[in-house]
């Protein structure tokens, strides 16, 4: 198994839509080296935490859109950006719906239950634009009849995430099934945000990384 650990452009290099062409450049560039390295060009699947879930789970539904397929091939591919699976480890599922939340508990005063003193900025500087949030959320798409690619995702959460609204999943899933995907959804009892790497070694950690492999080698073979 190869594992690539993508970087992307962002804010104050370049916001939304350069960090998606970046992993579809990526991708494209790791499929014409697959046998390369050992492995084979169908076999690509794609993982995320936080926005970066969110970036994997667009991205995955929209491989020909050509606003992210912006930069030229890599020298001597033709492979496109589609991907085989998609795993989203509390993902930013609802750009527009996860702003707003930010905004009222902003407007609660303090103390925040989130550090919405950085989130709100981050949001602004990569999104620029509530459309462009709204138009980026993947739930919104699958509603609108968006024609899209479905590929199984595994989608990991604590259900005390405070970052990551259990609204906003529940609407995607909701969306993704009714549209003929397949979501394997784990919630895992108590935990809040980024436990996977914030408390290595726990039980909900390793269980959530069990998952992950079981479900790579179930995708991916």
């Amino acid at each position: 198994m190869i594992v690539a650990a993508l970087d992307w452009r962002q804010p104050p290099v370049a916001p939304y839509p350069a960090s998606f062409q970046d992993i579809h450049y990526a991708i494209r560039w790791l499929k014409a080296r697959a046998t390369e390295l050992g492995s084979r060009p169908d076999l690509v699947g794609s993982m995320g935490n936080s926005s970066g879930g969110h970036q994997a789970m667009l991205l995955a539904m929209r491989p020909f859109d050509p606003r992210y397929a912006a930069l030229p091939q890599p020298a001597g591919s033709t492979a496109d950006a589609t991907v085989r699976c998609v795993i989203m480890c509390s993902p930013v599922i609802d750009p527009l719906g996860r702003y707003r939340y930010a905004k009222d508990i902003e407007a609660k005063g303090k103390p925040y239950p989130l550090a919405v003193d950085e989130l709100l900025p981050c949001h602004d500087a990569y999104w620029r634009t509530e459309a462009a949030m709204d138009e980026g959320a993947p739930a919104r798409a699958l509603e609108q009849g968006e024609k899209t690619l479905l590929p199984p995702v595994l989608y990991l959460q604590g259900t005390e995430d405070l970052a990551h609204p259990r609204p906003h999943l529940d609407r995607f899933v909701a969306a993704y099934r009714k549209a003929g995907g397949v979501v394997d959804l784990e919630l895992f009892d108590g935990e809040g945000q980024g436990f996977i790497m914030r408390k290595p070694g726990s039980p909900a950690s390793t269980r959530a990384l069990e998952l992950i492999g079981e479900f790579t080698h179930k995708q991916i073979r």
